[in-house]
């Protein structure tokens, strides 16, 4: 019984790293255990995502507007062009937090 204890206080640090803890590792490391500049790549790509679809949507208004349709195109795609500028916004922010850090 003694053994199973010791078995289940055992915890992965990183991939060759284990450790014995019997609490969570949460508690006891601070952080999300991500690294900060994986967390900066990541944001910068979900960055460029965004350009790129806000970028597609703006194509798309000005086709519709090339094409004189109805103004029904228009009137849906002004909205996502909001939201993905303010999801932008958002994650530019987020990433001069991480670069600051």
């Amino acid at each position: 019984d003694d053994k199973h204890s010791q078995y289940n206080t055992i915890k992965r640090l990183q991939k060759n790293y284990l450790i014995r803890a019997g609490e969570s590792l949460s508690q006891i490391i601070p952080g999300s255990g991500v690294k900060p500049a994986s967390q900066i790549k990541r944001l910068e790509k979900e960055i460029k995502q965004i350009q790129e679809e806000i970028n597609r949507q703006r194509e798309a208004e000005m086709l519709a507007q090339l094409n004189d349709t109805s103004g029904k195109n228009r009137e849906e795609n002004n909205p996502r062009i909001a939201e993905f500028v303010a999801l932008l916004k958002d994650k530019k922010e987020q990433l001069q937090r991480l670069e600051i850090c």
